[in-house]
């Protein structure tokens, strides 16, 4: 009878680019199931998951000036990255929502996530320093792997409807919502190694050992209120007002592994 509905959405996509290795692979998947729990009462229960895979990534830059401050003409499909870079995402959310609408027209909306993001990356790019012109050294390669993890749990309400004030009629929301993250973030050493001759670059530079040298973790929770009225004092104006408190605690912790502390 229409009354619990249902969609899901699938996309993939394989892109290779201009630049040179570098590749890109998206998957997306998107579903919800939707029903009247009563004539004036619907839910909602969904999920939202991303995945991206990334060979050749880069965060760096072609040197856009020689040393003797002439500027450069490397070619656009260069790429600073060496071949083992990459940077993968993954990301899942969980959702629902409860809708009410009163028999006076006002509206409740409650609503809750679980939002899940992980990042993978190991990175190597040759793109610091001062490029000789002539011998193509002065460049620089870093190298990193910086992986986290994150989780985010949210709850928030809102009510909102119409009422009647010196003969017109204007509109009120109310809301709340509360929010607890966590990230985690392991730390790996890092290494800065010369790059022999830049106009040689082809990314085929050897893959240095990172070492687990430190944990970082961080929890962040945050409470807020609000409150809107739109006052309509004639049928051409419109008065917005609002406001808005929060509370933010955050705690940041970091262990290094190597000296214990």
């Amino acid at each position: 009878d229409g009354s619990v509905r249902a969609r899901m959405v699938a996309a993939a996509q394989n892109a290779d680019s201009h630049v040179n290795y570098y590749s890109r692979d998206t998957r997306n998947l998107y579903g919800i199931v939707e029903a009247d729990l009563a004539p004036r009462t619907t839910a909602a229960l969904g999920i939202d998951y991303m995945q991206t895979r990334a060979d050749g990534a880069s965060y760096g830059h072609l040197p856009l000036f020689f040393s003797d401050g002439r500027q450069t003409h490397f070619p656009t499909s260069l790429n600073p990255a060496t071949r083992w870079s990459y940077w993968n995402n993954d990301s899942t959310n969980l959702f629902a929502d409860l809708k009410h609408v009163f028999d006076n027209g006002w509206k409740r909306e409650l609503a809750g996530s679980h939002l899940r993001q992980s990042r993978d990356v190991k990175v190597g790019v040759a793109a610091y320093g001062q490029l000789d012109p002539v011998t193509g050294q002065g460049i620089h390669r870093l190298s990193v792997k910086i992986p986290t993890t994150s989780t985010t749990d949210s709850l928030n309400a809102v009510l909102s409807g119409q009422f009647e004030l010196l003969g017109r009629s204007h509109e009120l929301t109310l809301g709340a919502g509360w929010s607890r993250g966590r990230r985690g973030a392991p730390g790996y050493t890092s290494s800065y190694d010369p790059v022999d001759n830049y106009f040689e670059w082809q990314g085929n530079a050897p893959e240095p050992q990172f070492d687990r040298i430190s944990d970082r973790n961080a929890r962040l929770t945050e409470k807020g209120a609000f409150g809107a009225v739109r006052l309509r004092p004639t049928d051409a104006l419109s008065v917005i007002l609002g406001a808005r408190v929060s509370w933010y605690r955050l705690i940041d912790g970091d262990t290094d592994l190597q000296s214990g502390a």
